[in-house]
C-alpha cells in the first residue's frame, strides 16, 4: 500500500499536466519545460511520500491527499484538482494495487523524459505474422482524368458546448471561454481581461458549437463527398468534468449534425483518447468487467451503425475496432488506438496486445490480401507519438510493413497539427526503402493557439486495375482573426499537397524526400511550419524543429537510429533542477497531512 500512495500522489501531477498540455504538440516548447519540472516534482514526492507518508491510508483520505497536493504545488486551479482526482482515483489505485513497481520506475511510468515513458515496465512482446509477403509492387503514376473519390477527414473536434463569448479567454484553467465556472458562477464577470470572441479564441480553448456547424454547412456546400472519417476525439478538453452522461450527450449531438448535413453521406468514425471517462481510460477485458466502457462502445455503436453492417457489432462492442468494404476492392478498418496510449493505466495489467486488437488486424489485413482488396487505416493516436507504448508501436510497424502491397492509406489525427510520418523497411533506419506513410490531420478544435481546419483527399476511384492510392490531400481553414472581425466565417484553401511541395506523387519515397528537403531548407521548413499550425507567427526553437522532423520519421521510438542526422537536442540540461528539487523538499515536510482533515 505504501508505494500505491506514492505513484497516486504523483499521478495526481500528472493527470492534470499530461492530459491537459502534454498530449498537444503545439505548445512544444511549453511542454518541454513544464515535462522538466514535473520529473523533478515527481522525483522528490516519490521519495519524500515514501519517508512521510508511507502508513496504510484510505482510498478517500488518498484522494483527498492528492488533491491537497494539487493544490499546494499550484499544480492547477482547485475545481480542476478536486474533479481529475477523484475521477482517477478507483481505476489507478485498482491498477497500481496489482502492479509491482519498484519506486525507480514509477516517474518513468508516469512521465516523459524521467526513465523510458514509452516502455517503462521492459515488457518486449511479437505479433505473429503470416508468410508469404507478396513483393512490393512498382505501380505506374496514376494518369489524370480518371474516377477519383473525394474523402472528408475530421479530426480532434473537442467542441465545447459551454463556450460562451465575453467569457474569460485568459483564465487560471486549463480551458477557458466558458460560460459557467465549476462552482456554478457565471463565466462572464466585469472582470474580464480578456472576453472570447463569437467564432473562436487563439488561446487555450476549444471551438464553439455554432462554428463546427459553420464548418459541416460550408463543407456541405461545397464538396461532392464520396465519404466521410472521423478520427476521434469529440469532447472538449476540460477533462476533469468528464461524465459518461456528458459524452453519451455529445456523441449523440455530433451525430445529428453530421445526418443533418450529410444525410446521404457514409461516415466511418474511430474512437479518441478523450471519450474515456475518465480521459485515456479504456479498460481490455483482462480488467474486472466493472471497469470496462461497454456503455461508451455501446453509444458508439448506436452512432456508427447506420452505415455499418450488423456483423461490424460485435467487434465494436468488444474492442471498438470494426473493419468494412467501403466499395469493390476497397476496406476501411477503424483501430483503437487507446490500446497503446500510455496514460491507458489499464494497459499496464498486461501491455501485450489488449483485448486481441493487433492480432485482429493482422487477421483483416490477411482476409483482404487473400481477396486482393485494399485497405485503409482509420486512428486517432499516431503510434510514433511519445503517448503510444514502444511494444504497440513496434508490432504496428511490422504489420504495416508486412501488408504494405494492401495498405493504401493511415489517417490519424490526435497532435492537431497538420503532419506526416514515413514508415521504412527497417524500421530503425530511415535510409532504408520507405514502405508507407501515415497522415496526421489537422484539428477542428481551436485548442490551443490553432486556427480550425479540415482535410480533403482525392484518391485514385472505382475502375479496373484502381491502385486506391492518395492522389493529393487539400487543407482548410478559417482564420480566426479576420472571422471575428467581420462577423462570419470565411473557410479557404491552405495549401494543396503536391503543388505546395513540388510532389509528383505522394508516394512513400516522395515523402521521405520531403523530410529530406525540410532539414535543408530554411524556406521549406518555414511553409511546412505555415500549414502545420495554420498560422504564419507561429514559432518555432530548434528543439521544436528537430522534434518535427524527427516525428516525420518515427513511426516508433528510436531517435538515435531514426534522427541523429538532426542536430541534437540542446534542451536537457537539468543543472536548474537542484534548487527546485530543494525547495520542494522542504516545503512537503513542512505540511502535515492527516486526513480526513486537511
Amino acid at each position: 500500500m505504501r508505494w500505491i500512495f506514492v505513484a497516486a500522489v504523483v499521478a495526481a501531477y500528472v493527470c492534470v499536466v499530461r492530459s491537459n498540455v502534454g498530449a498537444e504538440p503545439i505548445v512544444l516548447k511549453a511542454s518541454s519545460k513544464i515535462e522538466k519540472i514535473a520529473c523533478t516534482t515527481c522525483r522528490v514526492i516519490t521519495e519524500v511520500m515514501s519517508e512521510v507518508w508511507g502508513k496504510n491510508m484510505t482510498r478517500d483520505c488518498i484522494a483527498d491527499a492528492l488533491s491537497f497536493l494539487c493544490r499546494k504545488l499550484n499544480i492547477e486551479h482547485y475545481s480542476v484538482c478536486s474533479g481529475i482526482t477523484s475521477q482517477f482515483k478507483e481505476e489507478f489505485l485498482y491498477v497500481l494495487g496489482e502492479l509491482v513497481l519498484k519506486p525507480s520506475q514509477l516517474c518513468g511510468f508516469l512521465l516523459p523524459h524521467c526513465g523510458t515513458p514509452v516502455n517503462p515496465l521492459g515488457q518486449n512482446w511479437t505479433i505473429a505474422l503470416p508468410g508469404g509477403k507478396p513483393a512490393p509492387a512498382t505501380n505506374p503514376i496514376v494518369p489524370s482524368g480518371g474516377p477519383t473519390l473525394r474523402v472528408l477527414q475530421l479530426s480532434d473536434i473537442h467542441f465545447d458546448m459551454l463556450y460562451q463569448p465575453g467569457a474569460e479567454g485568459d483564465c487560471a484553467k486549463p480551458v477557458c471561454c466558458r460560460e459557467m465556472n465549476d462552482d456554478g458562477t457565471d463565466g462572464i464577470s466585469e472582470q474580464v481581461k480578456k472576453p472570447a470572441p463569437f467564432w473562436g479564441s487563439l488561446g487555450a480553448c476549444d471551438a464553439p458549437y455554432w462554428t463546427v456547424e459553420n464548418m459541416l454547412r460550408h463543407i456541405s456546400m461545397n464538396e461532392n463527398l464520396d465519404y466521410i472519417l472521423i478520427a476521434g476525439d469529440l469532447m472538449s478538453h476540460a477533462d476533469w468534468t468528464y461524465t459518461r452522461e456528458g459524452h453519451e450527450a455529445i456523441i449523440k449531438n455530433l451525430t445529428a449534425l453530421l445526418n443533418k448535413h450529410f444525410p446521404d453521406t457514409p461516415t466511418f468514425w474511430t474512437v479518441g483518447n478523450h471519450e474515456g471517462v475518465p480521459v485515456n481510460s479504456f479498460a481490455p477485458h483482462s480488467a474486472p468487467k466493472k471497469y470496462w466502457p461497454t456503455w461508451l462502445y455501446s453509444a458508439l455503436n448506436t452512432a456508427w451503425k447506420r452505415w455499418l453492417p450488423e456483423k461490424t457489432k460485435k467487434d465494436i462492442l468488444y474492442r471498438a475496432s470494426y473493419s468494412v468494404q467501403i466499395i469493390d476492392k476497397l476496406r476501411l478498418i477503424s483501430l483503437n488506438t487507446a490500446y497503446c496510449d500510455q496514460t491507458n493505466f489499464w494497459i499496464y495489467l498486461n501491455q501485450t496486445d489488449p483485448d486481441g486488437t493487433l492480432a485482429w488486424l493482422v487477421e483483416e489485413l490477411t482476409s483482404a490480401e487473400r481477396l486482393g482488396q485494399k485497405v485503409q487505416i482509420l486512428g486517432h493516436i499516431p503510434p510514433g507519438s511519445g503517448e503510444c507504448l514502444e511494444g504497440w508501436a513496434k508490432n504496428y510497424y511490422r504489420i504495416v510493413n508486412r501488408f504494405e502491397s494492401t495498405i493504401v492509406g493511415q489517417f490519424t489525427g490526435h497532435t492537431h497539427t497538420d503532419s506526416y510520418t514515413v514508415y521504412y523497411e527497417d524500421m530503425d533506419n530511415y535510409k532504408s526503402r520507405p514502405t508507407n506513410v501515415m497522415y496526421v490531420a489537422p484539428s477542428v478544435t481551436t485548442f490551443v493557439g490553432l486556427n480550425p481546419s479540415y482535410r480533403i483527399y482525392t484518391i485514385d476511384g472505382a475502375h479496373e486495375g484502381s491502385t486506391y492510392e492518395i492522389l493529393d490531400h487539400e487543407t482548410w481553414f478559417m482564420n480566426l482573426t479576420v472571422a471575428n472581425q467581420i462577423g462570419h466565417p470565411h473557410w479557404k484553401l491552405l495549401y494543396r499537397a503536391k503543388r505546395a511541395y513540388n510532389m509528383k506523387t505522394l508516394r512513400p519515397e516522395e515523402w521521405s524526400q520531403l523530410t529530406n528537403e525540410l532539414k535543408k531548407s530554411k524556406k521549406t521548413f518555414r511553409k511546412f511550419l505555415r500549414y502545420y499550425a495554420r498560422r504564419k507567427d507561429y514559432e518555432c526553437n530548434d528543439q521544436c524543429r528537430r522534434e518535427i522532423l524527427c516525428s516525420l520519421r518515427s513511426g516508433h521510438h528510436n531517435d538515435v537510429g531514426l534522427c541523429n542526422d538532426f542536430n541534437p537536442s540542446t534542451e536537457n540540461d537539468y543543472s536548474n533542477e537542484t534548487k527546485h528539487y530543494a525547495a520542494i523538499r522542504r516545503e512537503l515536510r513542512k505540511w502535515n497531512i492527516k486526513c480526513p482533515n486537511i
